[in-house]
């Protein structure tokens, strides 16, 4: 064997052995990694779609036929008025009453009482 050949040989076994190397550092970067990777995918996606409903909450965002764009999110709600009825009457239930509700509520009193006094 000369010198050509055994320095081929001596690179192809470098090129096996390189190859080996790099397959199982790739292999345990992804055995060590993917739990972080799915987890931060997945709190990601969470607090975006947190931001995404504080943002409709406040009334930041705009419509646009079916979707409702927000500063990072773009969704498709297709609702009957029905449905924007239910969800609204659902969000009115778990509201704090405001002062100008209490004062209606108070006046409504005052008029049913006059009303059943005969006024």
């Amino acid at each position: 064997m000369n010198t050509e050949e055994k320095y081929t040989e001596i690179v192809e076994r470098m090129k096996e052995d390189m190859h080996k190397a790099c397959l199982q550092a790739m292999e345990s970067i992804h055995d060590d990694m993917m739990p972080h990777v799915d987890c931060d995918t997945f709190l990601n996606a969470q607090l975006c779609a947190e931001r995404g409903i504080q943002e409709i909450l406040e009334g930041t965002f705009t419509r646009e036929g079916d979707y409702i764009r927000t500063r990072d999110l773009m969704i498709r709600i297709a609702m009957t008025d029905h449905e924007y009825d239910q969800m609204r009457k659902s969000m009115l239930e778990v509201m704090q009453a405001c002062p100008k509700d209490l004062e209606i509520a108070s006046l409504k009193d005052q008029l049913a009482r006059a009303y059943n006094l005969g006024y």
